[in-house]
């Protein structure tokens, strides 16, 4: 099925994108993996474009890819992708003060809910991982949510990177 994506509240504007998903990986024995960083900005494709209030986080050598995220608190601050592969791997910060962000998977503007709380700060946490996907263009978004796990004391959604195979 083709259908055109409005993920407005996500900052991706219209991108016509398959989103038939399959039960199994291709066929193919050789699978390329990308990784896109936090910190490769901008509207594109394998790149994240953040919308609303986000604070970059450098510098660190704790784990974090490229030792970088970006993070924000603030109800309705999204972030966006767009990727090409059957498959993705997203990966951020978790802590004391982690809320609860919901993935936009192609047309589903709700396709899972993420939590990014834990008792102690995490690095390169594996947040979700699709379902196997027609190989093509995908569009991912992420927003803030604004609510957290009761043991938590903020909102914060905490972006590392994302990990998508293709061939």
């Amino acid at each position: 099925m083709r259908a055109g994506l409005q993920l407005a509240a996500a900052g991706l504007v219209s991108v016509a994108v398959s989103c038939t998903h399959v039960t199994s990986a291709p066929a193919e024995s050789r699978t390329n993996v990308v990784i896109i960083d936090d910190a490769s900005r901008g509207v594109g494709l394998e790149r994240f474009h953040f919308i609303g209030r986000w604070e970059r986080v450098r510098g660190r050598e704790d784990g974090r890819w490229g030792g970088t995220s970006t993070r924000s608190p603030h109800f309705g601050s999204s972030v966006s992708a767009a990727i090409k592969g059957y498959r993705f791997r997203l990966y951020g910060v978790t802590g004391p003060n982690g809320g609860i962000g919901r993935l936009g998977l192609d047309e589903h503007t709700k396709f899972a809910m993420l939590d990014f709380y834990s008792a102690r700060k995490r690095t390169h946490v594996l947040l979700y991982t699709s379902p196997i996907l027609a190989q093509g263009l995908h569009a991912i978004a992420v927003s803030v949510n604004g609510t957290h796990d009761r043991r938590s004391r903020g909102t914060y959604v905490n972006i590392d990177s994302l990990a998508v195979d293709s061939h």
